[in-house]
């Protein structure tokens, strides 16, 4: 196994609950300013590759949990790089078209982006010539039904950011798909997947939703220890740097709007109370 599994598992940004105390500390803020300029960067390049088509938010960085989950993500994998004898080999599964991916590549790491949204092939093929990925490199292929069209061994690392609990959600083969990142990766590679979790059954993924994926995971992966982050410390939508939700009256608010407009048939985002959670496996 590599270095990461021997390092203390209380220190910040570890595998475990986001920790709303993770967003004070000098690794965190030192993740995050290197990671800011990335995506103000790219996010003056979206008119020249950006479809109108588009839903997703042009700052990621700034999402709830991504503002936690990105400075956790690269650090793992700074860390599984500098122990790699070869340039690491990552798999971004459910990538969509970001400044993260970037950031890694230039990191020297050999980047191949992934997603199942013909729309993100269209932006990649329109991105990449924009932007310098140098010395490492970034590629991009398009998911069919979940299926990795890459051969079985041939990956040092996958992660996941925020998507499997959409992959439940719509239901998608998520089963599927953990088997094959399981297959992809080499017999020493290791997953790091990150997952959005419901405070109750009528947030997505429910607690009893969870515990099937995870059940699932522990079977195809070996996982290093969670830390414990006591329950109000926890990073949620309604704590951390950027709270979806500034407290539970503008949760309320939200949840009056998003019925009035139901009345009327315009669509609105679902609100979910949620909190956030990393897993680090080892294939086993």
């Amino acid at each position: 196994m590599s270095s990461i599994a021997h390092t203390p598992q209380q220190r910040p940004l570890a595998p475990g609950f986001a920790a709303v105390s993770d967003c004070s500390t000098s690794e965190w803020h030192d993740l995050f300013l290197a990671l800011e300029p990335i995506q103000q960067e790219v996010l003056a390049l979206e008119p020249r590759f950006r479809s109108p088509k588009h839903t997703w938010g042009s700052t990621p960085l700034y999402h709830w949990s991504r503002v936690w989950e990105y400075p956790m993500v690269y650090a793992t994998l700074q860390a599984l790089h500098t122990a790699s004898k070869h340039p690491l080999r990552v798999l971004d599964f459910g990538s969509s078209v970001t400044f993260f991916d970037v950031a890694l590549a230039r990191q020297g790491m050999h980047v191949l982006a992934s997603d199942i949204d013909p729309l993100c092939a269209e932006e990649m093929e329109r991105f990449l010539p924009l932007v310098q990925t140098t010395p490492g490199n970034l590629s991009f292929t398009l998911l069919e039904d979940g299926i990795i069209p890459r051969p079985s061994a041939s990956v040092d690392a996958v992660i996941s950011v925020s998507v499997f609990e959409h992959i439940v959600e719509y239901g998608g083969k998520w089963r599927e798909c953990l088997q094959e990142i399981h297959r992809v990766l080499t017999p020493e590679g290791t997953m790091i997947l990150t997952i959005d979790v419901g405070a109750d059954d009528t947030n997505t993924l429910s607690p009893a939703q969870y515990r099937m994926v995870r059940e699932e995971i522990d079977r195809l992966f070996l996982c290093l220890p969670a830390r414990d982050v006591p329950r109000e410390d926890r990073l949620n939508t309604f704590s951390g740097p950027r709270p979806l939700f500034r407290n539970q009256w503008h949760y309320r608010a939200k949840q009056c709007t998003k019925f009035v407009k139901s009345l009327f048939g315009i669509p609105s985002m679902k609100l979910y109370q949620l909190t956030c959670e990393a897993i680090v496996a080892q294939k086993r």
